[in-house]
């Protein structure tokens, strides 16, 4: 205890009261364990679920059970579903704190990187190079931050499987295991851990058996996660609480919850130039106007788009219009770390930690979940489970973070400020971001009852399993901007018109500061007000209802698994983007439109609504035969369905169908050393059709029509889809050897193609070509140059997207593998030592601009991790360990190119001239995480 009282991480006070808060807790667990000692009675039946999995069973990094058979709790061996466990000896070993820690572990899934940060997720997952799925938490969906303080294990389903997890995409689901109450025995982990960034965590986890009837666990964190950038921390603060009554001997009740608050900066992976072409010299004193850019005086001046900026200390309160005034330009292109020597005056940062953004730019997410599930016993062969879950994310992105993070390099050309001051920022690097607040909003609800049968004659060991239920999911989306509500009443002054929406203009030399909730302050004679800019609503309703049988033959050497599932969804949707405003320029907010030419179909116009109804159906089937008992071979065959989400209609106007999967996977699978080493070996190949995309230039088709005069076309916004295929090889080996040693080793090759991509937009673009071509060619049109690189962005962008071409972010190969030993004997007696490493092909990002068949990849890499620990035991209940682990141990430094953040590579003209030739060079990236050491201390009793 007074080790426990005396532990001391930090001064700050959140983590001494979660430190105080355990040691409170473990003095009332050693009270309750005196009043309450638990009595066995052997002749009470103990009431199991066997729609329940926990991660008892699970030895070192080898995993023994899953619902992945039917949704019943079954061994992975005989599942013929590919599903890869991540153990909690293995999270506790590689020191993980979130998924974005385990993904990189797993079999053929990556995550895919969002920028640095996004209103929604810092990762998602990439299954099998075949895009991003949703994740799921005890199998219910789940749109929030998962954290390792109260997660048992990760389960990662790949492949179609609808039996399983109903809508989702084709890769597959990963799942969470939250933790559960114990009857095993009362318990306390407490860990404390600090990192070479400055990050600081404490965590809390408190099995109490109160009676034979009765377990709760409790269990707590708190996180401040610091970044290599200069960027502020993310601040995580969490509590979980979960109870199993057993009311009678039959009937067992299961109730848990968790409340979590994050914090989170936004920050940028890359800034991009648009100051290399400004000559250094050429200037606007406010009453000349400059040369502006041009091939014959390329001065890199340009005029300054239409634009109401906040400029403190200037003319007018610090609001100024700057349409009469120049900015410089550049090529567009990110800004490498160590800079683009080959490019004349290509700025560099100022650090590769270097961050513009606000201090104090951060989203606050509010997220909450808790399910209830009462499992009933009618007798040997019959069990019922009635369970409901909800889960609800809500996000609030302030002024400065509302998807607008900063993230370019532009020179200030004004010597004057407006009004004729002297410009003190002259000749500085700065950017101009709208200010804009966003709210965000996820909320699922979802019923279900299931009912296993259970058969056991001598000849077979049958189940069939039973499924019926709803789940509601609600989705909301707003954003506001702060406009001046005072205009002229001129059509061209509305509230849309850029001249009336605020921005902040922020200088390189002011990072780190931070910027008010309110950063414009009121000024006399102007009106400022957050507008609505984009409001998205949705309801989605999903009935489902699902049968499933389970067999086992010869003594459980053949198991089969088939089953038939069918969704109901009904989707509701209301999407307002680029708000519609009346003469006097006030919001419209939901307005509809139906033309003539459509009227039971809305355009893809402002205000759309949507409904849909659809019924879809999806088989499962498998087998599991073990030729001898350590090898067997394994097939199965899947589908899934994915239903279209909140958004846009497509082009032609029509409402987006449901997604369809199937795929196949074939291999063996063995077992050596009495199951303590596992292995499988398979292929796979998976189809989608159907699958939504969201817009591509959407700013050229939008300027075409305007700049051929056609303003009787409304602006587009809207979703394609694409069809695609994967197949390729799998490889895994996990488990314990032998006592003192536990690996895990798997390797993939994946490969994915693209079978038809945007035929919505190829459509239009062939229908439209020869207006726009006309608009090009007509010379007393001013705009034709503009026209005609409009039209050729289009068509480099179709180009790129070849059918038969690899899905980007398709890599080569990956690999991973990690093994510990422990040291049981001798001087090193307690220790134990591990190490392993992500491996990471090329990675495909996009084709040659020129030729759709020459690929670019972004280069392969590899990270190396490692850990040491000592096991210490202070006494018979108390146990502690201490651990070192270093991500990154070779410090890499590779730039990761990215297709998911803009494009890894990206053409430029020489000097911004069309007159130049096309060159194609590495673009947008990621950079890795340098060296880290993180040390932890964990305490058992």
């Amino acid at each position: 205890m007074k080790l426990l009282l005396s532990l001391r991480l930090h001064s700050r006070s959140p983590l001494r009261a979660t430190l105080a808060t355990s040691a409170s807790l473990f003095t009332l667990s050693l009270q309750a364990q005196v009043a309450a000692n638990p009595v066995k009675n052997d002749n009470e039946t103990v009431v199991l679920s066997p729609f329940v999995v926990t991660s008892e069973g699970d030895t070192g990094y080898t995993a023994a059970n899953s619902l992945m058979g039917g949704r019943i709790n079954t061994a992975l061996k005989d599942t013929p579903a590919s599903v890869s466990v991540i153990t909690r000896q293995f999270l506790d070993d590689i020191a993980a704190t979130s998924p974005a820690d385990v993904v990189e572990w797993t079999v053929n899934v990556a995550p895919n990187y969002v920028g640095a940060t996004s209103s929604f997720s810092t990762y998602q997952y990439n299954i099998r190079n075949l895009g991003t799925s949703s994740a799921t938490r005890n199998y219910v969906l789940w749109y929030g931050q998962s954290d390792d303080f109260n997660v048992d294990r990760y389960e990662f389903v790949r492949g179609p499987n609808g039996m399983i997890y109903g809508d989702s995409n084709i890769g597959g689901v990963p799942n969470n295991w939250t933790k559960r109450a114990r009857f095993g025995k009362t318990g306390t982990v407490v860990r404390g851990s600090a990192d070479t960034f400055g990050s600081l965590r404490a965590t809390f986890d408190h099995n109490l058996v109160l009676n034979e009837k009765l377990a709760v666990r409790i269990n707590a964190v708190h996180d401040e996660k610091a970044y290599w950038h200069d960027a502020p921390s993310k601040n995580f603060d969490g509590i979980a609480l979960a109870t199993t009554y057993r009311l009678t001997k039959k009937d067992e009740i299961r109730a848990d919850g968790e409340f979590a608050y994050y914090t989170y900066p936004f920050f940028s992976n890359f800034y991009v130039d648009q100051g290399s072409y400004w000559n250094g010299t050429t200037s606007y004193n406010g009453v000349t106007a400059p040369t502006t850019h041009s091939a014959a005086n390329p001065t890199g001046v340009v005029a300054n788009p239409a634009s109401f900026v906040y400029l403190p200390g200037a003319a007018n309160g610090g609001l100024n219009q700057m349409g009469s005034y120049y900015r410089s330009s550049g090529t567009g292109l990110a800004i490498n770390p160590d800079g683009r020597p080959e490019l004349p005056n290509f700025p560099s940062l100022p650090s590769r930690e270097f961050d513009l953004n606000p201090s104090n730019a951060l989203s606050r997410l509010h997220q909450y979940f808790y399910n209830f599930a009462w499992t009933h016993r009618f007798s040997d062969h019959l069990t019922s489970e009635v369970a409901y879950a909800r889960t609800a994310v809500s996000r609030y992105n302030g002024p400065s973070t509302a998807g607008n993070r900063y993230n370019e390099y532009r020179i200030d050309v004004n010597t004057v400020l407006p009004g004729g001051a002297p410009n003190p920022n002259y000749g500085k690097a700065y950017q101009d971001r709208e200010v804009a607040k966003q709210y965000t909003g996820n909320d699922v609800t979802q019923l279900h009852g299931l009912i296993n049968w259970s058969l056991n004659p001598s000849w077979v060991k049958q189940n069939f399993v039973g499924m019926v239920g709803t789940r509601l999911d609600r989705f909301d989306n707003e954003q506001v901007r702060l406009t001046r509500t005072n205009p002229p009443s001129t059509v061209s002054q509305l509230l849309n018109n850029a001249a009336n929406i605020v921005l902040v203009r922020r200088y390189w030399d002011q990072a780190g500061l931070a910027i008010g909730e309110n950063p414009v302050p009121e000024i006399a004679g102007t009106t400022l007000e957050y507008v609505p800019q984009t409001a998205q609503y949705q309801r989605k309703a999903v009935d489902f209802f699902q049968i499933a049988s389970v067999s086992k033959f010869f003594k459980d050497r053949l198991s089969l698994m088939g089953g038939y599932r069918i969704d109901q969804v009904i989707d509701s949707q209301q999407q307002t983007t680029g708000i519609p405003v009346d003469a006097r320029g006030l919001p419209q907010i939901g307005a509809v439109i139906v033309t003539p030419e459509s009227p039971v179909v809305p355009r893809p116009v402002i205000g759309a609504k949507i409904h849909t109804n659809r019924k879809a159906a999806s088989k499962n089937a498998g087998a599991v035969f073990w030729l001898k008992p350590w090898l067997g071979f394994v097939a199965n065959y899947g589908e899934s369905i994915a239903s279209n989400t909140a958004g846009a209609a497509k082009l032609d106007g029509s409402i987006p169908g449901i997604t369809r999967n199937e795929g196949i996977d074939i291999g063996l699978r063995s077992e050596f050393f009495s199951g303590r080493l596992s292995g499988s070996v398979s292929y796979y190949k998976n189809e989608q059709h159907g699958n939504l995309l969201g817009s591509a230039n959407v700013t050229e088709i939008n300027r075409l029509w305007d700049n051929i005069g056609r303003l009787d076309v409304p602006d587009v916004d809207y979703r394609d889809t694409q069809d695609r295929k994967g197949d390729g090889w799998e490889f895994e080996f996990v488990g314990n050897p032998t006592a003192n040693w536990r690996m895990s080793l798997n390797f993939a090759l994946p490969d994915s193609t693209i079978l038809n991509i945007r035929p919505g937009l190829r459509e239009y673009y062939n229908t439209n070509l020869p207006a726009w071509q006309a608009g090009a060619n007509d010379l007393t049109n001013p705009q034709r140059a503009q026209i005609q690189t409009d039209i050729n962005a289009i068509a480099s962008t179709l180009n790129g997207l070849t059918p038969g071409t690899p899905v980007n972010d398709t890599y080569k190969y990956t690999a991973n593998f990690y093994s510990t030993y422990s040291f049981r004997n001798g001087f090193l007696k307690n220790f134990e030592a591990g190490a392993g490493a992500n491996f990471r092909g090329k990675n495909k990002i996009g084709a040659a601009f020129d030729d759709p068949y020459r690929f670019l990849y972004s280069p392969a890499y590899t990270l190396v991790s490692a850990h040491v620990s000592y096991r210490h035991k202070f006494s018979k209940k108390l146990t502690a360990r201490f651990q070192i682990n270093v991500k990154n141990l070779l410090d890499d430094d590779t730039l990761v190119l990215s297709s998911q953040d803009g494009n890894g590579y990206n053409t430029y003209r020489v000097g911004g001239f069309t007159t130049n030739p096309q060159v194609q060079v590495t673009d947008r990236f990621r950079q890795q995480d340098p060296r880290q050491f993180i040390f932890s201390t964990t305490f058992e009793f």
